[in-house]
């Protein structure tokens, strides 16, 4: 993993989603933001909010959908676990973690990123890890491009962008 560009943002946002290849979303207490690759913030013309939660630091991030297995992934911070559902089937697996979980998204081909204390992993929707790099620093919240070539780490004021690649 190798860090692309970093930068402030102008307020502090509190979950950050993928838009498309080149924006995230970033969701403050009062409204959401466009969020260019290169650091650009702009309002959308027109939002309400509506479909998530009033913002706080315990609910960032904490889930995740991965569309292709048609699974719900969350995680509970202070037992360490990312809890893979299946609501179709009712099921439900945990993946014990040595680390504290902050937070985690969709990856590519059906996987997961789970970002802990100074680690990124990615792993597949059956637990198996399949990658793992370290990251200085602290984020509480992730978001990775459409191809998964770019992982944003945030916590609340600053946004650091990776730039993935498997060698």
């Amino acid at each position: 993993m190798q860090q692309k560009c970093s930068f402030t943002t102008q307020v502090q946002y509190y979950a950050l989603r993928k838009l498309d290849s080149t924006t995230m979303v970033g969701f403050e207490a009062k409204r959401a933001r466009k969020i260019t690759m290169d650091g650009i913030e702009q309002d959308f013309k027109s939002f309400v909010k509506t479909g998530y939660p009033s913002a706080s630091r315990v609910s960032n991030c904490k889930y995740t959908y991965i569309p292709c297995f048609h699974k719900l992934a969350t995680f509970n911070n202070k037992t360490k676990k990312v809890y893979m559902q299946d609501p179709e089937k009712g099921t439900s697996t945990y993946i014990q973690f040595e680390k504290e979980i902050c937070a985690l998204c969709q990856g590519p081909a059906g996987t997961v990123f789970v970002v802990c204390r100074g680690e990124l992993v990615q792993m597949s929707c059956e637990g198996r890890t399949l990658n793992k790099c370290s990251y200085t620093g602290y984020a509480s919240r992730v978001c990775a491009n459409k191809d998964s070539s770019v992982i944003a780490l945030s916590n609340l004021s600053t946004i650091t962008l990776y730039k993935l690649s498997i060698e």
